[in-house]
């Protein structure tokens, strides 16, 4: 429900500026006819239920409609950020967002999203309700309304005429009104039905039902209304093309102006609100000449055109401009991955990435990652200095000076996932998607760096960390079936025995030295259940904590410096730690 809460937000929030232009619009539209004010509100309606639309050059809209304003991973990110289009609006509104803490439970605009898309749903349905609820007790009201002919009644005590029903509409009319006035408002009301007002209204209602929680949505419902009154008693002065009917139509109007709405509240049951504005736009109607009604119907189609289309927006930069074939190193694979890094980026390493303001392109083996994209969309997003990859896990990048992210979207608005990012030199490659059967979470599944200057090296070894660094004791293991290797080694004197199936031959070499980095992510089974729940059957635990991985060490193995005699599969890059693994098989 978070997420149609933020999509409803977001449509709000475009069709609020729509609002607002549609209001300036009808104070240059005074002296046309109001049925052109009227139908500007469809315009609105369309913001308000329609979440994407086409692109045009004549666009009236801000620069980033094209985009979502408020994204759905938003509360995901480090720092939020919003992308109205409007810089003052951003900068004000993201500033206001509170920040993801790193190791937090839970995110607090997390929370703030699931608690306001509850507090949404409760609105809506209040307003039904109450809606609902008015229509029994008025038809209960109108019980002793006597029928005149057709589908029109007329009831005591009624002080206004109104149209209740969808289907079969009926008119209620009081039954004090003289045999003119009940003319001009009957043809009032059979004008409302003729234009299928009664539907609109209701129709608009459910609209501000859902966007209850906006004020420039009542604002415009209540201008929506006004307007189809004020179009409605026009057209029955046009079609009884008498300029002597003005003053007895307004006396009829103004025989209502000491009633009361009878349900004020209730979409399908609508009266003649705005009395007063309303005899005085009659007596003022005057038939419009020609010109205003051409510049009228010109003006509103080109702000028609305008706000009902998204500005036509160039995504990206010349950084996009990029064509690579491997090999690749990895950067980043998330631990929940079904595979080890050294296997994924063997599988990637034919993988060939083109980026260009036409195309979005990625040739692989494996179908599923193979993709082409005509004309995509290069959406910028701020990069702080910590990425959030998953829930409280973060990865570090501020050791870059230029950092830049580009959500790569289809030509029709659709997000791909995957995000291109610029960190100095380097152009990387990431998928996103959703965790979870639930979609709990959105996560990052792996980066690719596809300008890396080495191929990471896997080297196994018994270890020994102090401070940030690691030495290494490489070994070699060798297992039952490798024949060959085993008859070669016996050769020079080594005695190979295999009882568990494998054997570890320590040469005599020297030891090798990396450093430890906060990237470095440590694999292990966490055998005294430190760090994971009881009864977790395979127990493997990843970190990015390299306190918790000599946590596991000091209370796992007995021997100081502890598992010495334990291999460890070390990944490393440039005399650099990418990540520590354990295996289970080795450890027994």
């Amino acid at each position: 429900m978070s997420e149609l809460f933020l999509t409803v937000l977001n449509m709000s929030l475009t069709a609020s500026y729509v609002i607002i232009f549609v209001i300036f619009i009808r104070l240059l539209l005074k002296r046309a006819p109001k049925v052109i004010s009227y139908a500007l509100w469809g315009i609105v309606a369309f913001r308000l239920i329609i979440p994407f639309s086409f692109e045009s050059m004549f666009s009236l809209m801000p620069r980033n409609t094209s985009t979502v304003l408020i994204p759905h991973d938003i509360i995901y990110q480090q720092s939020p950020q919003i992308n109205s289009g409007i810089e003052v609006i951003d900068l004000f509104v993201s500033q206001s967002f509170p920040v993801q803490i790193v190791g937090a439970s839970a995110n607090p605009l997390q929370v703030y999203v699931v608690i306001g898309a509850y507090i949404w749903a409760i609105g809506i349905t209040a307003l039904l309700v109450y809606s609902f609820v008015s229509i029994l007790f008025l038809k209960r009201q109108l019980k002793s309304a006597q029928l005149i002919e057709n589908n029109i009644f007329e009831a005591k005590n009624l002080k206004t005429p109104f149209v209740l029903g969808l289907i079969r509409p009926k008119i209620y009319l009081p039954d004090e009104l003289n045999a003119t006035e009940r003319s001009y408002i009957l043809l009032h009301e059979q004008t409302h039905i003729y234009r299928n007002d009664h539907i609109i209204k209701v129709f608009a209602f459910l609209i501000l039902s859902i966007h209850w929680f906006n004020p420039l949505v009542w604002i415009a419902f209540m201008l929506m209304s006004k307007d189809m009154e004020l179009s409605c008693d026009e057209r029955v002065l046009k079609q009884m093309n008498n300029e002597d009917i003005k003053k007895p139509y307004a006396n009829s109007l103004l025989s209502l102006a000491t009633g009361k709405h009878i349900l004020n509240g209730s979409p399908l049951a609508f009266g003649e609100g705005s009395v007063k504005g309303r005899i005085k736009n009659v007596l003022n109607y005057k038939k419009p000449r020609f010109w205003v009604i051409v510049f009228s119907i010109i003006l509103v189609l080109v702000v028609g055109i305008g706000l009902l289309s998204n500005p036509i927006v160039k995504y990206g930069n010349d950084s996009m401009n990029v064509q690579t074939q491997g090999p690749y190193s990895m950067v980043f694979l998330n631990p929940f991955y079904s595979t080890t890094r050294e296997a994924f980026i063997s599988a990637r390493q034919e993988n060939e990435y083109q980026f260009k303001e036409d195309k979005f392109e990625i040739v692989s083996n494996i179908k599923s990652e193979s993709i082409s994209i005509i004309n995509p969309k290069y959406e910028e997003e701020i990069i702080g200095d910590q990425i959030i990859v998953m829930g409280d896990m973060t990865f570090d990048v501020s050791k870059y000076s230029i950092k830049q992210g580009y959500r790569v979207i289809t030509s029709d608005g659709s997000d791909t996932g995957y995000i291109i990012y610029k960190m100095d030199n380097e152009i990387w490659i990431s998928h996103w998607g959703w965790y979870g059967g639930n979609k709990d979470a959105w996560w990052c599944e792996y980066i690719l760096n596809l300008t890396a200057s080495s191929m990471p090296k896997l080297v196994t070894g018994y270890i020994v960390i102090e401070d940030n660094l690691l030495y290494l004791d490489e070994v070699e293991i060798i297992r039952r079936e490798d024949t060959e290797r085993i008859a070669e080694l016996e050769e020079l004197g080594e005695n190979i025995t295999t009882p568990s199936g494998y054997h570890i031959y320590n040469p005599d070499t020297e030891k090798q030295t990396f450093e430890i980095t906060n990237e470095t992510t440590y694999n292990f089974v966490d055998y005294s259940f430190l760090f994971l729940e009881d009864g977790v059957a395979d127990r493997l635990y990843t970190t990015m904590k390299k306190e918790e991985f000599i946590l596991h060490l000091n209370e796992s193995y007995s021997d100081r410096p502890p598992a010495q005699k334990v291999p460890f599969f070390i990944e490393v890059r440039d005399g650099k730690v990418i990540s520590i693994t354990e295996k289970i098989e080795f450890t027994i």
